[in-house]
């Protein structure tokens, strides 16, 4: 019995690789780079190793946290659990901005974190209040998060101290273009309580968080892993998918394929095929979008409390300290989405970045090593045109499916999103052959 293929070994791809070899299925995940978890890995740069970006998971995040329960994995062995806690420093004149999550239940706690928030008079706090609670209600399908602030009257200082720096940092979206309907869903799932708001910072490299874990589990029950196997056209006869591929030459038979690469690369094995031809064409559309993590080692003395901070004054727009993670002195700069800093050169960026931190931290003068990690591709843009391209796991040709973030599951493209599309896919997968 030919086992189903799985292209792309990225956290949906894993997932899914999990969830059918769970069910009994045998397993072919096969590969491009030499390293598993896509766009969420581990990766050797400058003689060091890195995560490619700084990935923060909410406690909202169910289904990844499910999975990492089948692989055995304990949260407190790869996550650092935090409160939700927001301190924004800003240079306009009316200042920084610090909020620490209540431990009031359910959406009180919330609540309880803007009426204690500091930096803001008491006034203000109410009239904050009664603003956040206007977004209880679910946006129009077209509205842009900008559009859906001004609708709800949120306060301007609210708007570019909170909603518009976590709609980026969400999304990586800009607020003026990016889906309202996807932040709200953002916010209902981690804003439900104090337990779904938490922080979950990685306190291990990525790799060993799901990556390694994974494997471990699929090789345990028998499945084939193939790093470096590069799919060069899917096989189909008679409207099925019958196999694919490789760029070696090598063919792998399969009456069940799963595309579980990125978009683009998804689009690009559609595309000669009659049957997934206008859906090529309708993920083509989707617009990419970078993430650059500036990373910068300074003295293992320097500590930064609370671990993650908001910077509103770029290039940085979040900072956090991988002391937790066993790295200290090293601090992790976050910029999200489009920007000026694209033009930026790395020695230009580094430098810009060292400045901002100096204004804030002078007493850390200039780290002693810097690295530059770009994600040209990280996301998709979170527009509310991108909502109407997503697609379903289920394709035109018999046999093929599809998962990954860009998938319609409702949330931005988070390790979350591509974990649920491979839910979805492994579920549909099992209930089309019942």
């Amino acid at each position: 019995m030919n086992p189903i293929v799985i292209v792309g070994a990225g956290w949906a791809g894993l997932s899914a690789a999990v969830e059918l070899s769970a069910q009994g299925h045998a397993v072919s995940l096969l590969e491009t780079a030499t390293v598993s978890g896509g766009r969420a890995r581990s990766v050797r740069h400058a003689g060091r190793t890195f995560d490619n970006g700084q990935h923060l998971l909410l406690g909202a995040y169910r289904e990844t946290r499910a999975l990492l329960d089948r692989l055995g994995v304990p949260e407190e062995d790869v996550f650092a659990r935090m409160p939700l806690e927001l301190l924004m420093h800003d240079d306009a004149p009316n200042g920084h901005l610090h909020i620490r999550a209540g431990r009031l239940p359910g959406r009180l706690h919330l609540a309880q974190g803007l009426l204690g928030a500091a930096g803001i008079a008491l006034p203000e706090r109410w009239r904050w209040l009664r603003a956040a609670h206007r977004l209880r209600r679910p946006p129009p399908a077209t509205s842009t998060v900008s559009a859906w602030l001004e609708a709800t009257a949120q306060p301007p200082r609210m708007r570019r101290q909170v909603w518009e720096p976590l709609c980026l940092a969400a999304l990586n979206t800009p607020a003026r273009t990016a889906a309202a309907n996807v932040f709200h869903r953002v916010l209902d799932e981690a804003l439900a309580n104090r337990r779904q708001s938490a922080l979950l910072i990685p306190s291990r490299a990525l790799g060993r968080v799901l990556p390694e874990p994974a494997q471990a589990y699929l090789r345990a029950h028998g499945a084939d892993i193939r790093h470096g196997s590069r799919v060069k056209h899917l096989l189909v006869q008679g409207g099925s998918v019958s196999g694919v591929a490789l760029r070696s030459g090598d063919i792998i038979p399969a009456t069940t394929v799963i595309l579980a690469c990125g978009p683009w690369e998804t689009a690009r094995l559609l595309t000669p095929h009659a049957e997934t031809s206008a859906l090529a064409a309708r993920i083509s559309r989707l617009q990419a979008l970078p993430i650059v993590t500036v990373y910068l080692d300074y003295d293992p003395e320097i500590q930064m409390q609370p671990a993650m901070r908001g910077l509103l004054d770029g290039p940085l727009q979040w900072v956090f300290d991988r002391g937790f993670g066993g790295e200290p002195g090293v601090i992790a700069g976050v910029i999200s989405g489009p920007g000026p800093h694209r033009a930026l050169d790395n020695a230009a960026l580094i430098d810009a970045a060292v400045r901002q931190l100096n204004r804030l931290f002078p007493e850390w003068g200039r780290p002693r090593a810097s690295w530059v990690i770009r994600e040209q591709r990280a996301t998709f843009a979170a527009t509310p045109d991108a909502e109407t391209l997503r697609p379903a796991p289920e394709t035109a040709l018999k046999g093929l499916w599809l998962a990954g973030d860009y998938l319609s599951t409702g949330l931005p493209a988070t390790l979350e999103s591509a974990v649920r599309s491979a839910r979805d896919c492994a579920g549909s997968i099992a209930a089309s052959s019942a």
